[in-house]
């Protein structure tokens, strides 16, 4: 597999960069997704979000009021 890397000139070094970007991507994509579904709010498209914007998009979701404080409720 070293061989094919080096042949693509990919070193372990940028491969490991990569695979820990992703990763980190991925983290963030997860925790915004959480903290969105227990606000009430639609978990993957925060997903999304957090996973392209990063901490951006958590910062984001961190701030922002539960979805029921946006809706009008019947008083009886």
């Amino acid at each position: 597999m070293i061989e094919d890397l080096a042949r693509m000139n990919i070193t372990p070094a940028i491969l490991i960069i990569w695979v820990s970007g992703i990763a980190v991507m991925l983290v963030f994509g997860i925790a915004t997704a959480v903290v969105a579904s227990r606000k009430g709010r639609n978990g993957f498209g925060w997903f999304l979000i957090g996973l392209f914007t990063g901490i951006i998009g958590l910062a984001i979701i961190l701030i922002a009021l539960p979805k029921r404080f946006y809706t009008e409720e019947e008083e009886w």
